[in-house]
């Protein structure tokens, strides 16, 4: 399917940055959302249901490469 590019490839197969950790506050995933696509638009957030860790997430992004621009 991969050479026929029929395939599903998710984020994190082609690639980039994925980061996972909790918050010590509840915070809505809609606000978390917002607020990672502000500089990442292609992120994606999701919310991680684990009772031993409250307020965990998962967000996934390509890779950011060089965000710097030289100015001329």
């Amino acid at each position: 399917m991969i050479t026929l590019g029929k395939a599903n490839i998710g984020i994190d197969f082609a690639g980039g940055v994925m980061v996972a950790g909790t918050f010590r506050q509840p915070i809505g995933i809609d606000d978390l959302r917002d607020a990672v696509r502000s500089e990442f638009p292609d992120a994606q957030v999701n919310e991680v249901k684990d009772f031993s860790a409250p307020n965990a997430f998962i967000i996934k992004t390509k890779s950011p490469g060089n965000r710097c621009e030289q100015e001329h």
